[in-house]
């Protein structure tokens, strides 16, 4: 994102410095489709460890739907996108004592859960710069469908692993 937007109150556009792990180039896509929003809070299970754990911990975390989408819902921890539905704006907010990691906030990975750094796979784009307490994705849900393991890096050397769903068969909106 750029310095002066707000995640929680704009549009996923090229200037919000999404970083993609592939190149979006030749893809096609319909310049008409609708991107659907899908906002969600999520919530640390328990007080915060004190003293921080010395090596990065897993902890347990709820995730909350806020409002409503036609395409995508939470199902428990497990946010699952509709065959031919999307793209999808997803924001996650941290309530409670969480804060994202400013320098890596975010893993993905298909199938299994994500073991290094970064966006392994192509239907998502990530925002560069988490503001605050917010930090906000874009996920294509094109091609076959898939399963990516996501992985919610934190300060305080703690994570937690949600999944979601991804329908696929999706159209890639130009921007």
């Amino acid at each position: 994102m750029d310095q002066t937007s707000d995640p929680a109150a704009s549009s996923p556009s090229p200037a919000m410095g999404f970083a993609s792990s592939s190149s979006d180039s030749g893809r096609a896509g319909s310049a008409g489709k609708q991107i659907e929003e899908i906002s969600i809070e999520v919530t640390p299970v328990g007080p915060q460890p004190n003293p921080p754990p010395s090596v990065d911990t897993p902890i347990e975390c709820t995730l909350q739907q806020k409002g409503s989408s036609n395409g995508g819902k939470l199902e428990g921890n497990r946010i699952v996108l509709q065959q031919f539905a999307g793209p999808f704006c997803i924001r996650l907010k941290l309530k409670g004592w969480l804060q994202w990691r400013a320098n890596d906030p975010l893993w993905v990975a298909k199938d299994n859960c994500p073991k290094i750094a970064g966006v392994d796979h192509d239907q998502i784009w990530l925002d560069k710069n988490p503001k605050n307490d917010t930090i906000v994705l874009l996920d294509m849900n094109f091609g076959d469908a898939c399963t990516l393991h996501y992985r919610m890096n934190f300060e305080g050397n703690v994570h937690c692993d949600p999944i979601m769903e991804n329908g696929g068969g999706g159209t890639i909106a130009r921007f």
